[in-house]
Formats: C-alpha cells, structure tokens, sequence
C-alpha cells in the first residue's frame, strides 16, 4: 500500500499511473505533507517536492514524529537536489531526483520497505555531505563501489545499460553479443552486488556509479 503525496499535476499523474502499472495500491493521496494524519503499518509514502520552503522542513519533521516507522521515498525537482539532500535527506528514507527513470524510482519503495535507504550520488561533494544513509539495495561497507564487488569492465557497462532501461535484447545488439551472454553477465550482477532483480541492480548502480 502505498501514499502519494504530490501537487496535482503531470507528474502526479505520471506518478500515479506508474505505482499502478508497477502493480502497487494507492490508498490515499494528498496534495501536501501536512493533510497526512492517518497511516497504517506497512504502508510506504513516496512525495513529490518542486520547490522548499521554510515550512517544508517543518513538515516533513512533524511526519516523522507522528509516523517514524513508515517509509518515505522523496522525488525532488532537479534544480532543488542539492538543497533536498541537505534539509530533508536526514528525514526520508530514499531521495531520488525527478530526472531518474520511473521504473528505478518505484524500484526504490521495495527497497525501503524492506529497511534500507537510499541515496542518489552525482558527486563525491554531495555523497559525503550526506551522512545519516546507506547507499543501497543491500547493508555495504561506506565507500562500497563497483571495484570492491569485483565487476568486470564488462559487467559495469552492461550494469550502466541496465541502469538506463535497456532490456537483454537491447544490450547485446549495443554489445554485439547474444542475448544468452548478457543473461550470464546480468546472473554475476545480481550477484556481486546483492541484488534480487534489475530494478535493485540499476538502484545499486545509481548510488554506487
């Protein structure tokens, strides 16, 4: 189950239509933080942000107080990232710019639902300003990265077309290879880095890239 929280508008919508195809039931949306008052356990809330303000912080703290156990998954305005990360990243569980594909941003409501966060990283700056998340898809040592996990140069850029929403077909026709060579690549993936489908392993790829 599922809340969304966002002002009415396209990407309310795109939302919306999104969590259904992904196969999740809405049980409420709200256009703003401050009409939640009633949550059951187990629920999850992704929100859309396009601007802060003074009070948006605000907001989001009395959420927490009256809700600290339920998952929230924030989608912020790429021009606002930065700001987000640094007054409300402490207070979500998963940050995610809008700029991300759709199917990673859902991808990220199982990961927390199952007690794990998520942060998006474009800069070592901004990863390090940053200190109150784990980078993802499964508990990983700080300063986890592609290295560490043993990917190969091979693995790493079929794990970047993978993170870009590329099927199999359409990888082995970028890497010139057969289908059946990009499933064994895509089975060492999921592997190393601890993730149970493609959606986990473009998460992991996104925090850790």
């Amino acid at each position: 189950m599922v809340v969304l929280v966002s002002v009415p508008g396209i990407f309310r919508d795109l939302l919306q239509n999104a969590l259904i195809g992904a196969g999740y039931e809405l049980s409420a949306i709200f256009d703003s933080m401050e009409e939640v008052e009633n949550l059951s356990p187990g629920e999850c809330l992704i929100a859309y942000a396009d601007h802060i303000d003074d009070e948006t912080p605000r907001k989001f703290e009395r959420f927490r107080r009256l809700f600290p156990d339920i998952p929230v998954e924030l989608i912020c305005a790429t021009e606002i990232e930065e700001e987000a990360t640094s007054t409300l990243g402490p207070l979500v569980n998963a940050l995610m710019p809008a700029d991300r594909p759709l199917d990673i941003v859902i991808g990220s409501l199982a990961v927390i639902s199952e007690g794990y966060s998520v942060v998006n990283s474009r800069s070592p700056a901004e990863t390090n300003s940053v200190q109150h998340y784990e980078k993802v898809a499964k508990p990983i040592p700080k300063n986890h990265s592609y290295k560490a996990v043993g990917l190969s140069d091979r693995e790493l850029t079929v794990l970047k077309w993978i993170g870009n929403g590329k099927s199999n077909k359409e990888i082995a026709r970028e890497l010139e290879i057969s289908d059946s060579t990009v499933k064994v690549h895509v089975r060492a993936i999921l592997l190393k880095t601890g993730s149970k489908n493609r959606t986990q392993a473009a998460i992991w790829a996104a925090a850790n890239l």
